[in-house]
Parts: structure tokens; C-alpha cells; sequence
């Protein structure tokens, strides 16, 4: 049997830097998930696109705009532990399909998987609608939190968003 616990995160995506890679059109909402462990955060940015600010799940605030939710997770099945990372664009955007660095890196200081990387090629789903990374975890990995970043695209009908954002799961031991 699943159990599930969620805990939110803020996290803030800063639109200076973003750029618009590629011509943007709204993808459709979906995704269902089954969780052993789950954090998810939800950036927002202002309407205007000179700033933004974070949330930790309440709704914006007056001109703010959710852009994306990115959650991680571990999964515990037959075949052992799997960490999960997931990107799913807000309503009006859509997950940049042109965009080359899709990618989840793990801190090389990190107690499990140190250095591993997993490429947009590599990903277990890859849709507009949701992006979604596996990394398993082999019998014997150590405890603890496992840190690393996630790099990504969203895009609007005016825009895409390049941000990169800190991920974390902790790894229990293995029973």
C-alpha cells in the first residue's frame, strides 16, 4: 500500500533572465501520480514579467500568475525505490518541447546517486502537458537527503520561461 505526505515548498523563478525560445502555444492540463513521499512548490510570477515572488501553495496574490508546480517524490514498488521529479506548466502554459537542457542533476556531495544526470532523452514521460524524470535507486544506496537541480522550460502565448529550480528527497534506509 502508498502512503502519501506532502509538504510544499516556496519556489521563486526570477523572469529577468527568462527568454523566449521558441513559438509558444497553451497545451491541455493532465497527470495522475502515485507517491510515496512528495514535496511540490509552485512559482508565480507578476503579470508584467519584471518580477517574481514565491508561494507555499495559498493562491497568488493580485497580480501574480502561477507558471508551473514542480513536486518529487519516491516511489517504493517490487523493483525498489525510484526517485521522481515532475514539472507540469499552469494553466495557459505548456512544457517548451524545443528546449535542449531538460535535465535532473544530482549534487555530487549528495549521500545516494552522487553526480547522476538524467536528460530530457532519458525522461520517463516528455509532453507538454508534464514532464516527468525516474532515477533509481540501487539496493545499498546510503540515507539521508538527496539534493540536485532541475532545469526546465514552460512557455505562455508571449513567453518562455528557462528557470532552474532545487529539488530534494530523503532517501530512508533500506528495509
Amino acid at each position: 500500500m502508498l502512503q502519501r505526505s506532502t509538504l510544499r515548498l516556496a519556489a521563486v523563478l526570477t523572469l529577468a533572465g527568462a527568454t523566449s525560445l521558441a513559438a509558444c502555444q497553451p497545451a491541455e492540463e493532465s497527470g495522475d501520480e502515485a507517491t510515496t513521499e512528495s514535496t511540490e512548490s509552485e512559482a508565480t510570477a507578476e503579470t508584467d514579467g519584471e518580477e517574481a515572488a514565491a508561494t507555499d501553495g495559498d493562491e497568488a496574490s493580485a497580480g501574480e500568475e502561477v507558471t508551473h508546480t514542480v513536486s518529487t517524490e519516491i516511489i517504493e514498488s517490487e523493483e525498489g525505490r525510484t526517485l521522481v521529479a515532475t514539472v507540469t506548466p499552469a494553466e495557459g502554459y505548456h512544457c517548451n518541447m524545443e528546449y535542449p537542457r531538460w535535465q535532473v542533476a544530482i549534487d555530487e556531495d549528495a549521500p545516494a546517486l552522487a553526480g547522476t544526470e538524467v536528460n530530457r532523452d532519458e525522461a520517463h514521460t516528455f509532453e507538454e502537458e508534464q514532464v516527468v524524470f525516474h532515477i533509481p535507486v540501487a539496493d545499498g544506496e546510503a540515507a539521508g537527503d538527496v539534493a540536485g537541480r532541475l532545469r526546465f522550460s514552460v512557455c505562455n502565448d508571449e513567453a518562455c520561461l528557462t528557470p532552474t529550480e532545487d529539488v530534494q528527497w530523503t532517501l530512508a534506509s533500506a528495509q
